[in-house]
């Protein structure tokens, strides 16, 4: 039984992500179990259009964080996009 209170962020590059390679289908499976009942995040220095490719369907429904904290994404839509002014 989970905890909804309970975050667990994921880096992508260099954590579960190698070589800028989609993230394989077996830690999905795994994230996929050991996630349930959580709320799952995916973070990265990329912006949030990038990462979504290295990212299997069944993992979506999570939060996103990209740029480093600069924009955060879930279920389709943008929560936040902030960039510094010129």
């Amino acid at each position: 039984m989970g905890n909804e209170n309970l975050n667990i962020v994921f880096d992508l590059d260099g954590t579960i992500i190698k070589q800028g390679k989609p993230l394989d289908i077996e830690k999905a499976k795994n994230i996929v179990s050991l996630t349930s009942g959580y709320n799952l995040f995916f973070a990265s220095a990329r912006p949030i259009r990038d990462m979504l490719p290295l990212i299997p369907e069944e993992l979506r429904g999570a939060t996103f964080i990209g740029c480093n904290g600069g924009q955060a994404w879930k279920h389709g839509d943008m929560i936040f996009s902030n960039q510094f002014p010129y």
